[in-house]
This record gives C-alpha cells, structure tokens and sequence, in this order.
C-alpha cells in the first residue's frame, strides 16, 4: 500500500484504482486537470476555473511540494508528510466551487462510493472509512487493523462487526473463524486426515457442498482440506 500512497509525480498525471495523482512542486509549480488548474503563488494553493475563471484559495503556508488526489469530484489535498502517514485535507468541487468538507484522511484509497483511511500510530494500524453519497460523506466505519496469519488480510472491528478488507481496500467476504476446540481436517468429506485446526484459527471457504466447506488455511504454508458446516457455524 505504501508504494502506491507514495507515488511521486514530476510532469505527469498518473491513474491508480479509483484515484489521480499529480504533484507540484518546486520544478512544477502548476498543473491543469479536468480544466482546473492548479497552481502555487507565494507559499498559497490556487485553483482556477479554466471555463469560467473563478479562482480558488485552498491552502496558505505550504511546503515546497504537494500532493493533490482526485476522485471524480473530490479532491484530496497533502497537508503532512511523515515517514509512514501522508495526511490530506478532503474537497468537494461543487458547482465550479471548492468546499472544504473538514475531513481530514491518511494514507487514502478510494473506492466508488467509500473512502479507506489508512493510519499507523506505532505498530498499529487503523481504519477509518467514509461513506460518499450525492449530498454528503460521513463516516461508516473505524477499527484496528490486524493481520491474520502473515498474509495480505486484515480483520477489523467495524462498528461491533468484524470484517476482512486486503490493504488495498478489497472488502474479503468468504473467512470464516474455527469454533471446534480442535478441528479435524479432511482431504474429502468424511475422509479423515491427520491435520486439525484449533478454535479461533481463520480459514477462507473456496467451496461448499451439502454440510461440507473446502477451505483454505494460511499458515507456515498454504493448506485446502474440507471441514464440517457446523465447524465454523
């Protein structure tokens, strides 16, 4: 994740997902996009209307360098950089008219309709998530980050829920936890083997059949068998 939050732009405007990034900078000082163009003066943010010439003020005392993210009519401006969390402040263009939503957000990716915020404070990561409609975007969701297993999945607590996203924001609908003590594996329904999982483990179900799942469990490695319905229900 941090590769793609961090990508650098000198003189050209690069699509990622859902998302554009552009930079200004000390070489690049403005940029034009969807007509607007962005521009610094004096240490200040600008943003002009290329159709009607209405200008914008969206930022004083800047750095030297900033980063700009847009998500069709969101704007998601750099205003702090450490050495893991990249912070911006969110706008929405309405009408040919910034507005400053107050929402600040970390590490961001967007989605269609969600934005996942992204923050490390220590070891920990964090999630916040907002939830974009027509008229409004308020925040849906926020947990801790924890990785299961070693892998590329996160569990988190949202809202007393607990749900699995991939750090690139990718919600993972199919993992499923052990609630057996200690849960005998099998490499057919009904065939036994002399693997087991243990309460709490987490499996991804790759298939089902009548009372039966075909799982799969990251561990020291990789491991698909078949375990009972009732072993995670």
């Amino acid at each position: 994740m941090k590769k793609s939050l961090l990508i650098c732009l000198l003189l050209f405007i690069q699509v990622y997902a859902n998302q554009v990034f552009f930079e200004l900078n000390e070489k690049t000082k403005s940029i034009v996009h969807n007509n607007l163009k962005f521009f610094i003066k004096d240490n200040h943010l600008y943003c002009e209307n290329l159709k009607n010439k209405n200008l914008n003020l969206l930022l004083d005392n800047i750095e030297s360098k900033i980063e700009i993210i847009n998500s069709n009519n969101l704007y998601a401006i750099e205003i702090a950089r450490g050495q893991v969390n990249t912070s911006y402040s969110l706008y929405r263009l309405d009408i040919n008219k910034f507005n400053d939503l107050n929402i600040d957000i970390v590490n961001p990716i967007f989605q269609k309709n969600k934005i996942f915020s992204y923050e490390r404070s220590g070891p920990q990561w964090y999630l916040d998530i907002y939830c974009i409609t027509p008229t409004s975007i308020t925040q849906c969701g926020k947990g801790k980050l924890s990785q299961i297993n070693n892998t590329d999945m996160f569990e988190t607590e949202i809202y007393n829920k607990t749900i699995y996203y991939t750090f690139n924001a990718k919600m993972i609908d199919n993992i499923f936890t052990i609630e057996s003590q200690k849960q005998r594996l099998y490499s057919k329904p009904n065939v036994k083997t002399k693997m087991y999982l243990i309460k709490g483990d987490k499996v991804e179900i790759l298939e089902k059949k009548d009372d039966w799942y075909y799982i799969l469990y990251h561990g020291k490695k990789d491991i698909k068998a078949w375990i009972p319905k009732s072993a995670v229900e």
